[in-house]
């Protein structure tokens, strides 16, 4: 049976699976049923606008996105390196928001600009069915009054359910100028934005209705008022520095809670001291996942503190009536030990192994409480591991790996951790001076859906990369940790790059150069490549001294290259230049 063949409304069930780019690059012009189909019939579009390369993107402008506007419901924009500027191109087509009209869910990420969001977020209170927000990756540009108009823009929004802020550089004073009552916000992620008592209290009083919070409280005073509760938050995952007093009037504003994942920092609880806690002001837990970071006090022996405190979560309130069982580790830094005891299964979802003095665990022996499932993103950074330590080391696994970052050479014990790194997407490498390069090819190989190489270098190890092949790699990222020297390609190596394996597959590539020749090399025999990030050793231009408008090397850039290339600095590393890389070619989709 051909695909052709199908019923409409089988092909429709599955045009569900697709996103929106992938149905338009697959099927359009096909044939007049398709196109048929696609502009009239089909109903749910999700975009995601992540990856896509400036032609393609233009092609989805001109021909696709006028015809199906009102029936795309989840839409996704970026402004990092990998589509610079897109959202302002967008507008530019006139694609507003408000023009959305059926939009539920919106991301997006990496707008550094205040205003730029603000405007954004203004054009959205017209979208009666918009759900679910998400701010992801940016970073605070703005004056105070900037954040005020941007939180209660977004208080506004009248239907708004689930709401994710991840700015990292946001601080504390952000949510005391909420002004907005929203009825609507139930769900909520500011894991990035450090609040004190008082701010969450006046988050809660704008916020009544919330269920699920995920926050961070850091560095607050003991003796802060609680004047009122919030009984609606039955779920709350915390990242906490504070004190225990704290933490506990934090407990007493939610006597509802039935789940609390907690990450806490230099905390040192025994079990006993949390069952207290737990039984006192949480009467209604049920789920507790805990990450307790911690010293231990250096003048007393560490065997016996580590044994008496894993003694203490052992007794029939952890083990028989909640099973919350716990495991510990003892990391030595200097003449300090450190303590990481976390509840299993680990319910995080990063990890990192270090070189571990002592480890201990209160569950059964099996191998259920060793699959650390949740963890997508892992650091190794195991390297004083000798043959006769293997002996203590624990059967954990992580089956569902991501994100790796590792340091090279790396002991081959890495492997009895990782079951399988099929589901791998970034691996970001630290090369020692005992570089080796086949365990980085080995590695490789055995990662089919790798997509992003990022390389960390402590002495000049550029010429190596040309040896290294890999058939799912699209992006690359070269960062040094040395001399300035030794951080910057030049010809010889630009041309090595761009001629290697990886080199003609590359579509991303943020590099530093030598001279500003280097991205002419770069583009002209790189085929691939759609988008390019250059920090170059000889541009002069000072951010402090010099306006946009005399921006020498941008101005070089914008007359050597064709017009249909979008060129500009990032606002948050104005070093680095990004270029979105255009057509050359008729108006037609690229072949992939």
């Amino acid at each position: 049976m051909y695909f052709e063949s199908l019923a409409n409304e089988l092909l429709l069930d599955i045009f569900e699976f697709f996103d929106g780019i992938d149905l338009f690059r697959s099927f359009y012009g096909l044939n007049t049923r398709f196109n048929n189909l696609l502009s009239t019939h089909f109903h749910p579009y999700r975009f995601d606008f992540r990856s896509i390369s400036k032609h393609d993107f233009n092609f989805i402008c001109h021909h696709c996105l006028p015809l199906i506007i009102e029936r795309i419901i989840s839409l996704k924009l970026s402004n990092d390196d990998e589509t610079p500027n897109l959202p302002n191109f967008l507008f530019s087509y006139g694609f507003t928001l408000d023009k959305f009209i059926r939009l539920q869910s919106l991301s997006l990420y990496s707008i550094s600009s205040f205003k730029e969001l603000n405007d954004i977020i203004v054009r959205c209170h017209q979208l009666p069915y918009l759900t679910h927000l998400y701010l992801i990756d940016g970073a605070n540009d703005g004056e105070k009054k900037d954040t005020q108009l941007l939180f209660n823009n977004i208080w506004h929004l009248k239907k708004l359910h689930h709401l994710s802020i991840n700015y990292i550089l946001l601080g504390k004073l952000c949510l005391s100028r909420i002004s907005v009552e929203s009825l609507s916000i139930q769900y909520l992620y500011i894991e990035n934005i450090t609040c004190d008592l008082k701010n969450l209290l006046h988050l809660f009083k704008y916020t009544p209705n919330l269920r699920y919070l995920n926050a961070a409280i850091h560095y607050n005073v003991a003796d802060e008022q609680i004047p009122i509760q919030i009984c609606s938050i039955t779920s709350l995952k915390l990242t906490f520095e504070s004190s225990v007093p704290v933490m506990i009037k934090l407990f007493q504003m939610m006597p509802n809670l039935y789940s609390l994942t907690l990450k806490t920092m230099d905390i040192y609880l025994s079990g006993n001291k949390w069952k207290k806690i737990l039984l006192n002001y949480l009467p209604k837990l049920q789920i507790f996942r805990l990450r307790m970071y911690f010293e231990f006090p250096h003048e007393k022996n560490i065997n016996e503190q580590f044994e008496k405190l894993i003694n203490t979560y052992r007794s029939s309130f952890w083990i028989k009536k909640h099973q919350w069982f716990v495991q510990c580790d003892s990391i030595p830094f200097g003449t300090y030990n450190h303590g990481i005891l976390y509840t299993l299964p680990y319910a995080f979802n990063s990890f990192i192994c270090y070189d571990t003095l002592i480890s201990k665990y209160t569950c059964p022996d099996e191998k259920t409480y060793w699959r650390y499932k949740h963890v997508n993103s892992l650091q190794y950074m195991k390297y004083k591991i000798n043959p006769t330590d293997y002996l203590n080391i624990l059967p954990i696994q992580f089956p569902n790996i991501q994100h790796l970052k590792i340091g090279f050479p790396f002991d081959e014990q890495f492997y009895s951790f990782i079951p399988s790194l099929n589901q791998l997407k970034s691996l970001e490498i630290v090369l020692g001076e005992n570089y080796i390069y086949q365990q980085l090819q080995t590695l490789i190989n055995l990662s089919p859906c790798l997509y992003s190489l990022r390389l960390f270098y402590s002495f000049d190890s550029k010429v190596s990369v040309k040896q290294i092949t890999s058939s799912s790699i699209r992006r690359l990222s070269f960062i040094t940790k040395c001399s300035m020297t030794l951080a910057y390609f030049n010809n010889d190596e630009c041309t090595d790059l761009a001629y290697s394996q990886l080199g003609q597959q590359c579509e991303v590539l943020v590099i530093k150069i030598e001279n500003r020749n280097n991205v002419l090399i770069l583009i002209n025999i790189m085929k691939n490549l759609r988008s390019l990030v250059v920090q170059c050793k000889v541009d002069t231009w000072d951010k402090r001294n010099t306006s946009l408008n005399e921006d020498e090397l941008v101005e070089w850039l914008r007359l050597s290259l064709p017009s249909t290339y979008s060129i500009c600095r990032d606002t948050n590393e104005t070093s680095y230049i990004r270029i979105w890389i255009g057509e050359n070619i008729n108006n037609t989709f690229l072949s992939h």
